[in-house]
Order: structure tokens, then sequence, then C-alpha cells
């Protein structure tokens, strides 16, 4: 019995031994390094963003913010790539009109960086949203990595409407606004942006460190709520009750 014992116990210190010499293969040989980028600056990706000028306050130039993420060996060294657009609205949406590039370098002995597109004002999408898809080029030694974060796809627009974030968010990482400020409608939008003096485009981060200039606290948000509440009292108390422009009485 103890020599059966014994074989056991011997059996388990030696799959032990192999499981531990399995977990210290590398996973990636030393000259591998791949390149992953995904729209936002949070673990979660989003499959698009909507970019509305209608929405932004009055400036030439915006941008979009994106992640880029190393698999494999860091380098000791700063790892640069550029991205180009590979889909969508390519007649329409140009390099140096419509968007433009910054300086993508990811430095020595780190892993992740946050980058922006540049977003330039133009009157072309009035009337019509349209949609560009940037990838990754011009990356020296760097592949692409997993299939499903190797692009970008941005929604450009120019119209007074509802943010795309108003009543549901891409990334579990954010709140959506209707949870700050109730229904959406236009009149309640200029009476948000009048009361705070910000214009509410932003997104609200429930995990995670904003990213200016278009992210913001969640404890901001509620601040802004509550500003909304005191300033709405305050005007009716001296006005007919605020409408929509749909009669309907404006709450938060």
């Amino acid at each position: 019995m103890k020599y059966i014992q014994y074989i056991i116990v011997a059996g388990m210190i030696l799959s032990s031994m192999t499981a531990c010499k399995k977990n210290n293969h590398q996973l990636y040989a030393a000259n591998e390094s791949y390149i992953n980028i995904w729209l936002g600056t949070s673990v979660a990706k989003e499959d698009s963003t909507v970019y509305n000028f209608g929405l932004k306050p009055v400036r030439q130039t915006d941008s979009v913010m994106f992640t880029a993420r190393l698999m494999g060996q860091i380098s000791d060294k700063d790892r640069s790539f550029t991205l180009r657009a590979s889909g969508g609205d390519t007649s329409r949406i140009r390099e140096g009109v419509h968007y433009s590039f910054g300086k993508y370098i990811i430095k020595a002995n780190t892993w992740q960086a946050i980058f922006p597109v540049y977003i330039l004002r133009t009157p072309d999408f009035k009337d019509t949203a349209f949609r560009i898809k940037f990838e990754v080029t011009g990356a020296p030694g760097l592949a692409t990595g997993v299939k499903e974060r190797s692009d970008l796809v941005i929604v450009l627009t120019d119209r007074f409407q509802k943010p795309a974030n108003w009543d549901a968010e891409t990334s579990t990482a954010y709140t959506k606004l209707v949870s700050f400020f109730g229904a959406f409608s236009a009149v309640k939008f200029q009476f948000i942006t009048t009361a705070t003096g910000v214009a509410p485009t932003y997104r609200v981060r429930y995990t995670g460190t904003p990213v200016p200039p278009d992210e913001i606290y969640y404890t901001q948000a509620a601040e802004y709520s509550r500003i909304c509440k005191v300033k709405l009292s305050e005007y009716n108390a001296v006005n007919p009750a605020l409408k929509d422009e749909n009669g309907n009485v404006i709450s938060f």
C-alpha cells in the first residue's frame, strides 16, 4: 500500500514539474512582434464610432482616440507605425481634407499607447453620413495582430441629432447619457449646454481614467445632472414649465 502511495505521489510531483516547464515556455519567439489597434481607450473593442460635427464645438480640428498594443516581446527600441484608409467612402473622405494622422510611436520598453486620428471640419457632411476604415501600414518589424483588432471604423456626419451614446453605449467601460439627463430632445440638449457650459457630446467613464477632450468622469456627469436640475427648477419658478420641441415638459 505504501509503495502504491509512493508511486502516486511521485507521479503527481513529476506531473507538476512538467506543467511548470510548459508554463515557462515563451508564448512568442524573440523575433515575433504584432500590433493590435482598436477605437477608444478601454480594453473593450468598439466596432465603430460616430463623429458628428453638428454636435461639436466650433473648432477646425478635433480627434478620435484609439489604442495600439504590441503582442509578443517588448522591444528596447521605439516602435513606429502609420495608418492608411483601407475601406469605406474613400472617394469622398480624403487625407488632408477630412482627416490627418499624427506620429504613432510606441516607446521603448512599453507595450501600449493611445493616439489620435485628427478630424478636420468641412461642410461636406450636412446631408449624408460617410464611413471610413483605417488599418495599420508602414510598421517595420510588426505584423498585424488578431483580425478583430486590426482596423478603426469612423462614421462622419454633420447634422444636429441625438448623440450616438445617449441611449446606448458600445462598451461597459462607459455609461450612457440618458442615465444622467433622461430622454433626449433638442431643447433639452441646448438647456444642458447653457446650464453647464459644456455640450453633452462627451462619453462618461464608468471605469478607468477619462481621456480628454471627449471623456469625463462619472462623478462629473453626475454633477452636470445636478446642476441641470437646479437650473431647471430656477427657470420654472419664474417661467412657464420648460417644454421641448414636441410639447413635452422637460425633466431630469
